[in-house]
C-alpha cells in the first residue's frame, strides 16, 4: 500500500533525475578535461573522444551534431509531454549551450591557429 502511494505521489519536479545525471556529466567532464590537459591534440584522423581533438576539430564536431542534438531534443521534449513553460527553458538552455561551445570553439581555434 505504501508502496504505492509513493509511486503515484506527485513531485512538481523531482530535482534527484536531473541532478544526479548532470552531476555526473560535471565530474566525468572535468575527470577527462585533467587526462587530457597535457596531451597532444589530434587534426586528422578518427577521433572518438572529443577531449583528445584540436579546437578546428572541435568545432568541425559541434557543428555537424548541432542539428542532431536539435532533433535530439525535439525528440524528447515530445515523448516526455512538459509543459510548454519548461519545454522552451529546456530548448533555450541546450540551444543556447550549443551556441556558446561552437562560439567558444571558432574563438579559441582562431586564437591557436594564428
Amino acid at each position: 500500500m505504501f508502496y504505492f502511494w509513493l509511486q503515484t505521489a506527485y513531485t512538481p519536479f523531482p530535482v534527484t533525475d536531473i541532478l544526479i545525471p548532470v552531476m555526473v556529466a560535471i565530474m566525468a567532464t572535468i575527470v577527462m578535461s585533467i587526462v587530457y590537459k597535457n596531451k597532444p591534440k589530434i587534426d586528422r584522423g578518427r577521433v572518438i573522444i572529443y577531449f583528445q581533438l584540436s579546437y578546428r576539430r572541435k568545432l568541425i564536431r559541434s557543428l555537424w551534431t548541432f542539428p542532431i542534438h536539435i532533433a535530439i531534443i525535439l525528440l524528447a521534449i515530445y515523448i516526455t509531454h512538459m509543459r510548454p513553460t519548461v519545454e522552451i527553458l529546456v530548448f533555450i538552455a541546450f540551444l543556447t549551450g550549443n551556441c556558446l561551445q561552437i562560439g567558444y570553439n571558432y574563438c579559441m581555434y582562431k586564437k591557436t591557429e594564428a
